[in-house]
């Protein structure tokens, strides 16, 4: 893999982490 792939890949993940613990945060406080 590309040094470029790998980035967007990282990046893709940490966002899907994000949003998954702003997703169970907001379920929280709902």
């Amino acid at each position: 893999m590309s040094q470029r792939t790998v980035r967007i890949v990282a990046i893709v993940a940490i966002a899907a982490l994000v949003l998954g613990v702003l997703a169970s945060v907001f379920t929280g406080a709902l």
